[in-house]
């Protein structure tokens, strides 16, 4: 990222964030910029038990260390020349337990992250004071990030149509059952026990919750219990009505799969707006994300910016990206970024010097996950 005032003309505040005088911008031209992925990247997707749900935190992951290792490396006195952007589907709250609160208070400058699939950006300042951008939420998009009320219910009202019309059916129908009971067995016997308990279809009042135990769910994400960023469901397998008839009909909104879930945000409102609005440079960047296929799919197709996939399967990642997949999730990306803390490209490393020695990284670390000495 080339940092100059120019740039930063629509969030001064960030300008400070990684410098403090015009003399260290001089010294320090480049920001280098990873930006990640939450679950399955940074730290573990939830476990969901029988009636509990565990989110797994950074400092539990083989990332924590690299993540602070790869702060700590751009550091000057006070200032940065290394940024770490998370962009996740979780809302706020969940992003501050599983993430913020283990990154050190005065690295936190050098941190920003973007909550509820790209709707609502924050970051520190040198004592470790969270803020919003409050410009983003306003004026990223045009009209802004947030649902107008009317949508809003739609979407609820949708949500709600489209979960019944699962449950309905697995409860009827065996080979839906099979298929779920196959591809995804951890879940199976939490639907079951549901579709058995619940033979009625569901009221809204039934499935608004912000309780991460319960399933299914409709999540009404808000900021100040009035501004509406994004409406998740929960509880439906990732391959049910990939179509998503229902919803497809529904203008201005744009639904990502993942996993157990499927996030509803304004149409434009994904995981790259944040990049355009910050201005990042594509080639002094790179993606990690585990789900190229599903909401990561925005961080793919950023201009020129490679997209490190750490999915678990192949099968996960598009045929075009297989040339950067390294898999093992959280171990992958942890693998990678303590590859580049050991290249110590530094600041004034030549963009092409940068993509170069990137791909031949991710290619050793392919040839060594392969049994390969290269």
């Amino acid at each position: 990222m080339i940092c100059t005032r120019e740039r930063y003309a629509r969030v001064p505040e960030l300008f400070s964030l990684f410098y403090d005088s015009q003399e260290a911008a001089l010294s320090h031209k480049y920001v280098d910029t990873i930006v990640a992925d939450g679950d399955g990247t940074v730290y573990g997707p939830p476990v969901y038990g029988s009636s509990i749900v565990r989110l797994p935190q950074l400092n539990e992951s083989p990332t924590y260390a690299p993540i602070i290792g790869w702060i700590r490396s751009g550091q000057v006195e006070d200032s940065f020349t290394r940024l770490f952007i998370l962009i996740t589907g979780n809302e706020l709250q969940r992003t501050k337990q599983r993430f913020v609160k283990h990154i050190p208070k005065d690295a936190r400058r050098a941190v920003v992250y973007v909550a509820n699939g790209g709707a609502v950006l924050y970051y520190h300042d040198i004592k470790g004071k969270r803020y919003e951008d409050l410009n983003y939420r306003m004026n990223a998009l045009a009209g802004g990030t947030t649902f107008p009320a009317e949508l809003a219910e739609k979407v609820i009202e949708t949500g709600l149509s489209f979960i019944n019309k699962f449950y309905k059916q697995f409860s009827e129908d065996e080979r839906l059952r099979g298929e779920v009971q196959q591809k995804d067995p951890a879940k199976y016997a939490t639907i079951l026990s549901k579709s058995q308990e619940h033979p009625h279809p569901f009221v809204r009042e039934e499935l608004i919750t912000q309780d991460a135990s319960q399933l299914p769910r409709i999540e009404v994400r808000t900021l100040d219990d009035v501004a509406i960023t994004q409406i998740t469901l929960y509880g439906v397998p990732y391959f049910y009505d990939t179509e998503n008839a229902d919803l497809q009909a529904l203008k201005d909104v744009h639904a990502a799969r993942v996993n157990f879930s499927i996030e509803i945000n304004l149409k434009g409102v994904d995981k790259q707006l944040a990049l355009k609005y910050l201005g990042i440079n594509p080639h002094r960047s790179l993606a990690l994300g585990d789900r190229p296929k599903e909401n990561d799919k925005p961080l793919t197709t950023y201009s020129v910016m490679p997209f490190i996939s750490v999915s678990r399967e192949e099968s996960m990642v598009p045929q075009d990206l297989m040339p950067l997949h390294i898999g093992k999730n959280m171990q992958g990306s942890a693998t990678l970024i303590q590859a580049l803390l050991d290249e110590d490209l530094t600041p004034g490393t030549k963009d092409s010097v940068i993509q170069t020695r990137l791909h031949t990284i991710v290619k050793q670390i392919q040839c060594a996950a392969a049994g390969v000495l290269k």
